[in-house]
């Protein structure tokens, strides 16, 4: 997974990215990325870690391995957004990522 993104009001000069760290550039290889949690069978076992991307040695992603199937409660990735921001029904959100 990579390129994690939720943007406020998108294609306005107020747009706001509200995911930190969604590409995981500056995390260290084989380890949990900074910001992120990943609870019940998606990070408890230490496999879900940053890793290089086999395709591109400059960039770096999150190999996501799940054991088991995905909960409300657990079983997850999740993370705040920035300065724990909360989303406002009235404005316009625009979500993307890559996975493979």
């Amino acid at each position: 997974m990579d390129d994690v993104s939720v943007v406020e009001n998108p294609n306005s000069a107020s747009a706001v990215e509200l995911i930190q760290n969604g590409d995981f550039q500056n995390d260290a290889l084989k380890n949990t990325p900074v910001a992120w949690r990943m609870p019940g069978n998606h990070g408890l076992h230490g496999r879900s870690v940053v890793v290089e991307d086999p395709h591109d040695a400059t960039n770096r992603s999150l190999h996501v391995v799940a054991s088991g199937p995905t909960k409300d409660l657990s079983n997850h990735l999740e993370t705040t957004f920035v300065d724990n921001r909360e989303l406002d029904q009235l404005k316009e959100y625009e979500v993307s990522f890559r996975v493979r």
